[in-house]
């Protein structure tokens, strides 16, 4: 069942949407330059019309929450070469056009939902919108003239100032629908992704200038482009994909360590869904709060070094078996250092079982010199640890795993940290029972769910 916006994401998509159809009017009553489908044109725009259409099926996804479209370089060019008007028609038809009949092609081929109304409607207005912005900066520079005089010196500036004003109108637009999607700050998702985005976005743009400046002499040269431009769109999905599939390994052999002991089966899983709910919670930003989640996802990757015989030793470990479990965490981080993926999210890893008193380790470290993505994940592995079956015991409940961590706050734990779990909690269960020591404990769903 298709998951319908909130009140206020809908109202924002209409927003956009009138929005659009005011930049469009605007346009078509300001532009002054040469009219965009003069006869010896019409080819050129259609074939730019077609490649945009063909481009919309192929997005890219860069990150859990963005996707690289490679209808950018093709816009961009269009938007060089034939001013806004031309452009805004251009990238509205082909944005329209292509998710709809990418969403009836996924339809028939999976059975997959075609995209409901309102996400074509929004779709295609931000690319009018975002086409039209780009023209009132380019035209700025250089009123009323198209094809662009490319070879003019206000171009050192007006090209890039143009590419840089796309660039940030579409995200402002696709962010703003994802935090008010999902209740968060909708800069934390642009801060969270501009450093992967930004190179692949830069390298469009800079595909539809050299297409825009070939085109103007030969308007059959937008064919031979799509030869590097698929290049780069197979390069980018492959270097995606190797991303993928090495979080992906890493992920599944801290699984094998987690089902080595029957009680702690999906254990990290469960503490990536509580580390990343108690990261929102606490408005750590996007970017970090992911880095929070790949950690605790493979917190414990360490015990694959650690004999069975200590592993799972049913009962109190001896001082020589503790100092052998120690070594897990600098096990772990040594084994993800060698992953590019997980620069950051490592140093968590090796201090997740810091404690805020400093009598933790490796280190011993004490307060704010642990890192709060690893004070997260220290809380969210011992409230799972809490409340699951152990060999020693039956699993606490909610009440009394809450009261643990309260004793430990400001000694073992962060105490904004066990405040703000005991947020989560709060928000997840709903009206508090009667007798809370006894509410049985309800699982978070994992990240994605």
């Amino acid at each position: 069942m298709r998951r319908q916006l909130p009140l206020r994401a809908r109202l924002y998509v209409w927003a956009v949407v009138a929005c659009a159809a005011g930049f469009l009017a605007f346009w078509l009553h300001a532009w002054r330059g040469p009219a965009p489908l003069e006869l010896p044109n019409l080819g050129l725009v259609g074939l730019l019309l077609v490649l945009a259409m063909v481009a919309s099926h192929f997005p890219l996804r860069v990150s859990r929450q963005y996707e690289v479209e490679v209808t950018n370089a093709v816009h961009f060019a269009c938007l060089l070469l034939f001013g806004p008007v031309a452009t805004m028609l251009v990238a509205g038809v082909s944005m329209c056009a292509g998710q709809v009949t990418s969403g009836l092609w996924n339809h028939w081929r999976s059975g997959k939902l075609t995209p409901s109304v309102q996400n074509v409607l929004f779709n295609t207005a931000y690319a009018i919108i975002y086409a039209g912005f780009g023209g009132a900066v380019y035209y700025t520079f250089l009123p009323q003239s198209a094809p662009a005089p490319l070879g003019r010196i206000e171009n050192v500036w007006a090209i890039p100032a143009t590419a840089l004003a796309m660039y940030l109108t579409g995200r402002l637009l696709v962010t703003t629908i994802i935090g008010l999607k999902l209740g968060r700050n909708p800069l934390q998702f642009w801060l969270a992704d501009w450093k992967r985005e930004a190179p692949q976005e830069a390298g469009l743009f800079l595909l539809g200038l050299v297409t825009a400046r070939t085109a103007s002499h030969d308007p059959w040269i937008p064919l031979v482009m799509v030869l590097p431009a698929a290049i780069i769109y197979l390069s980018l999905k492959r270097w995606v994909q190797l991303v993928e599939q090495t979080i992906a390994a890493v992920e599944a052999l801290a699984d094998v360590v987690d089902r080595r002991d029957r009680y702690t089966f999906e254990h990290s899983k469960r503490v990536a869904a509580y580390a990343e709910q108690i990261a929102r919670a606490m408005g750590v930003p996007a970017g970090e709060a992911e880095t929070i989640r790949l950690a605790a996802r493979v917190h414990d990757l360490g015990k694959i070094g650690v004999p069975d015989a200590v592993l799972l030793k049913q009962g109190r470990l001896t001082p020589e078996e503790f100092d052998e479990m120690k070594r897990h965490p600098q096990i772990g981080h040594d084994i993800l250092s060698r992953f590019p993926e997980y620069r950051r999210g490592r140093e968590l890893v090796v201090r997740h079982h810091e404690r805020y008193d400093g009598r933790g380790y490796p280190d011993g470290l004490a307060g704010n010199r642990v890192a709060l993505g690893a004070q997260i994940i220290a809380v969210a592995d011992a409230f799972d640890a809490m409340t699951s079956d152990r060999p020693y015991r039956a699993a606490l409940s909610l009440g009394q795993a809450t009261a643990d961590l309260r004793r430990g706050k400001g000694t073992q734990f962060h105490p904004a940290v066990v405040e703000a779990l005991e947020l989560v909690l709060a928000q997840e269960r709903g009206p508090a029972p009667h007798d809370a020591t006894q509410a049985p404990v309800r699982r978070l769903a994992p990240s994605g769910a």
